[in-house]
């Protein structure tokens, strides 16, 4: 009886524990988008347009 219980507690739990990060995982992507999630690496990386090395900063002469 009391194994029984504490199955269903850890049962409980550990599907809290798996819903909680699947669903702030997908806030996170939805919020900041996937396109700066690596999809082989998995790895944070900055999209092209973040990269462009040409500014204007509206100093011309």
């Amino acid at each position: 009886m009391i194994w029984e219980a504490i199955l269903i507690l850890v049962g409980a739990l550990s599907i809290v524990i798996a819903g909680s990060y699947i669903g702030g995982k997908m806030a996170l992507r939805a919020f900041f988008g996937q396109e700066f999630v690596d999809s082989k690496s998995g790895e944070f990386v900055l999209p092209d347009s973040a990269r462009d090395d040409t500014t204007d900063n509206g100093n011309q002469q």
